[in-house]
């Protein structure tokens, strides 16, 4: 079995530390992508390291709808700045 990678090994980890965050927000961070496919283009990842949110699901379900929060707000900040 695989051990669990530390922190500072996941790359999710590194980005919630290091990444160009746009957004914090209940346990989740905003960020922009390094490689945009999109003019606007941001990952929403946990603070915290998490395995797997399938397995904490339970735990999750709270922080996943701040995900989805904080995902609108995004939305919404990317739409003031670029009204169609």
């Amino acid at each position: 079995m695989p051990s669990q990678p530390e922190p500072l090994d996941c790359l999710f980890c590194r980005l919630a530390v290091d990444g160009d965050h746009v957004a914090r927000e209940d346990g989740f961070v905003a960020i922009r992508d390094i490689a945009p496919l999109a003019e606007t283009h941001l990952l929403v990842v946990p603070e915290r390291h998490v395995q797997t949110l399938v397995v904490r699901f339970g735990e999750w379900i709270n922080p996943c709808a701040a995900l989805v929060t904080v995902a609108i707000v995004m939305l919404a900040w990317r739409r003031r700045r670029h009204p169609t």
